[in-house]
């Protein structure tokens, strides 16, 4: 295996990693944002921050001193250098304004003129850099190895929450699952219960009176009353999640709809496009745009996705994205995502190795970072929803995205 394919596959499953925390960047988390205040004091900057890094952005989800929620990979620290050292290490800068790498990146020449950096990687129970926690100041030049220690401790405990998170989650999930099983169950065999409690009760009040055809048809009203509760028993406890009765305009943790998943949509990356002037318009065909559907790694989907077109259309392009829920026969749902831009295009020989899931990184049309590693995610995790995805382009006019997954 080449060293290039090494790599990309390395960073292929740092990305599976980050995905499978089902983390929402729009969404700040309370528990974070005190261990990023608690990092902040101890090393007495003015700007902490809490990072993690994806295919083309780091996305801030907790910060100290600064408003900020996304900034391109290429303009990152953290991306660039801190997610790739190793557990318990330290990236370090004690001048930013004196070194090549930063010197003319802006946020040393602009207002914040910031002059020090020190990162530490946020490293999953399984070995992947999925971000980093830093702090960084105008003025400090070096912090002590005792407080570097402590600041270490902290980005351990980041980790430790971001994945207790993601294990709450999925506890409520269960419980929620559960309880709908109770009640469904307890509201569909009411009435055959009902049912054979009362022929009971019949073949008792008429004691002696009863003849034996007659206890004969009673028995056989019972069997049956007793095979239907047993048959609904099965179908609520094997099929009840994909019983469309069962969902509501009430979401849980774990769910969206196409209304919800419009805004997370432009929330994220809105700013991204208005930096290359660049029309991006959200869509979804009316009719269950209210339907609660599983929102596990759709946002990483469409977010590689979006990220990729915005990358590579030139600017004054355009990028649309038209979502579709359905239910098939089975009652499971079904979302179709279309994403259609004026970018650069894509060879049939790169479309094919992304479909292979061997594609390489190429440069977007600014000298972005990102292209074949985030498709590649894509394909991979499109594979846990069975999901299909297909690719029509055209070199300079453009691509389009065509996807389908189960979110039951």
């Amino acid at each position: 295996m080449s060293r290039t394919s090494s790599v990309n596959r390395n960073e292929v499953e740092r990305l599976l990693a980050l995905s499978n925390l089902g983390i929402d960047y729009s969404t700040l988390n309370r528990g974070i944002d005190r261990l990023s205040e608690l990092a902040a004091k101890i090393a007495g900057t003015q700007i902490c921050l809490v990072n993690l890094i994806d295919s083309f952005s780091q996305w801030t989800i907790s910060s100290v001193g600064i408003e900020q929620k996304e900034i391109p990979v290429e303009n990152s620290i953290c991306a660039g250098y801190t997610i790739k050292i190793g557990k318990n290490e330290v990236f370090e800068v004690t001048d930013l304004s004196k070194d090549v790498r930063f010197a003319n990146q802006f946020y040393v020449t602009n207002y914040l003129a910031l002059r020090y950096y020190l990162g530490f990687p946020l490293t999953t129970s399984h070995g992947f850099n999925v971000g980093a926690l830093c702090v960084m100041d105008k003025l400090i030049t070096g912090l002590s190895q005792e407080k570097k220690e402590l600041l270490q401790m902290i980005a351990n405990q980041v980790v430790e929450r971001l994945q207790a998170n993601k294990l709450l989650l999925d506890l409520n999930d269960e419980i929620k699952e559960i309880t709908l099983t109770k009640n469904k169950l307890a509201h569909d065999i009411r009435g055959p219960i009902t049912g054979i409690i009362g022929l009971s009760d019949a073949i008792m009040q008429q004691g002696d009176e009863n003849d034996s055809e007659e206890i004969m048809n009673f028995n056989s009203l019972i069997n049956a009353s007793g095979k239907v509760v047993l048959e609904l028993a099965d179908n609520i406890l094997e099929e009840y999640t994909n019983n469309n009765e069962n969902k509501t305009n009430r979401l849980g943790q774990s769910e969206i709809n196409l209304v919800g998943l419009k805004n997370k949509m432009e929330q994220l990356f809105a700013p991204q496009a208005r930096l290359k002037n660049i029309k991006l318009k959200i869509f979804f065909k009316e009719g269950n745009e209210l339907l609660a559907f599983n929102k596990k790694l759709v946002f990483q989907i469409l977010g590689n996705l979006l990220s990729n077109s915005i990358k590579f259309t030139p600017e004054c392009g355009h990028v649309i994205v038209k979502f579709e829920l359905t239910t098939d026969d089975l009652q499971e749902l079904w979302l179709a995502i279309k994403v259609r831009d004026s970018g650069v295009g894509i060879s049939e020989e790169k479309i094919a190795s992304i479909l292979n899931s061997d594609a390489s990184s190429e440069r977007g049309t600014h000298g972005e970072k990102g292209f074949g590693l985030g498709l590649n995610l894509v394909k991979i995790l499109l594979d846990e929803l069975d999901g299909k995805m297909e690719i029509i382009s055209e070199i300079n006019m453009g691509s389009q995205f065509s996807l389908k997954m189960k979110v039951s």
